[in-house]
């Protein structure tokens, strides 16, 4: 337990989760951003936004985000558009997601592609907390982890959703890693 780094012990930081029509980032878009920025522990801002994908979203992305092509072409912004309003909330804060590579992958790809921007923020990662602190969770998923620690999450695989669970995972993480630093 004391060989995690008092970095991942912070109060300011921001929360990522996106929604995309694939694994790929050189062969899927991202169709939703969300984001909770938080301050002394507490969320103090937020981001969400839906972005208009060259191509049409599948059936499988639909069953499984509630994203359909028509929010996206009701609702959605242009990518350079989100992009750029992304970095300008995420300003140089640690950012912090669940299997946050992930995000980040796709994140940066497409912010150095499409805007000319390269995202050089610290990341810390909730999932490889997860499997530090918890070794007996039968897995390692955002739904499995907020449901063993009663956290809510009404909108599971949209954007925002995920971030604010994220959020509150994180904080009972902080909580734990304390505690047992305290022992």
């Amino acid at each position: 337990m004391n060989n995690i780094n008092k970095v991942e012990i912070i109060n300011d930081y921001v929360v990522v989760d996106i929604e995309t029509t694939g694994l790929s980032c050189k062969n899927s878009e991202i169709i939703e951003i969300g984001a909770v920025k938080v301050k002394n522990g507490a969320i103090v801002d937020i981001f969400q936004e839906l972005v208009v994908p060259l191509k049409p979203i599948s059936g499988f992305i639909t069953s499984l985000t509630g994203i359909t092509n028509k929010m996206v072409s009701c609702e959605g912004k242009p990518l350079f558009k989100v992009l750029n309003d992304f970095i300008c909330f995420i300003e140089n804060h640690h950012v912090i997601g669940h299997n946050v590579r992930f995000d980040m992958s796709f994140l940066k790809y497409y912010t150095y592609n499409v805007v000319g921007h390269t995202i050089t923020n610290n990341c810390i990662d909730t999932l490889s907390l997860a499997r530090k602190l918890y070794k007996d969770t039968v897995n390692y998923k955002l739904g499995t982890l907020v449901a063993k620690f009663n956290i809510v999450n009404e909108n599971a695989h949209r954007a925002l959703s995920d971030a604010s669970a994220t959020y509150k995972l994180y904080e009972k993480i902080k909580e734990d890693i304390l505690k047992n630093e305290n022992r």
